[in-house]
């Protein structure tokens, strides 16, 4: 006959196995929404541009002005998953239609990759208006 012991710690290991997983707490992720300032360069030309990002329910948007207080150049819809956000763009004068992924970087400043097409890729570098950056 089989030691009780060996019953109970089969029978352990057994439960074990089949206990939920405690799944760890997600870190508190930083809001976006807020404006920003971003600059990048468009054919080794410097721009800078203000964004002002919103919530929406699930989703975020974005827009691109020159100033804070002129209408868009640039509308955006986009989809946060943790530290990433993928934007879907219209630029409102041409149509063109574009995307980017921004990451969060610190919890003031976002890097983004971007395209209207064209075949080019360019980069932008956001940080927070109205407070010091992290």
């Amino acid at each position: 006959m089989p030691d009780a012991g060996l019953w109970t710690i089969t029978g352990l290991l057994v439960a074990l196995a089949q206990a939920p997983q405690a799944v760890p707490p997600r870190a508190a992720v930083p809001t976006l929404t807020g404006a920003y300032t971003c600059r990048g360069e468009i054919d080794a030309q410097p721009y800078m541009l203000v964004l002002a990002i919103e919530a929406d329910g699930d989703t975020l948007r974005f827009a691109w002005s020159t100033t804070a207080d002129t209408e868009p150049l640039t509308v955006g819809l986009g989809v946060r998953e943790g530290d990433v956000v993928a934007v879907a763009l219209l630029h409102r004068r041409s149509g063109y239609l574009g995307v980017a992924l921004y990451r969060v970087t610190t919890p003031d400043r976002l890097a983004a990759q971007w395209s209207m097409g064209q075949g080019r890729v360019s980069e932008e570098q956001c940080v927070r208006r109205g407070r010091a950056a992290a």
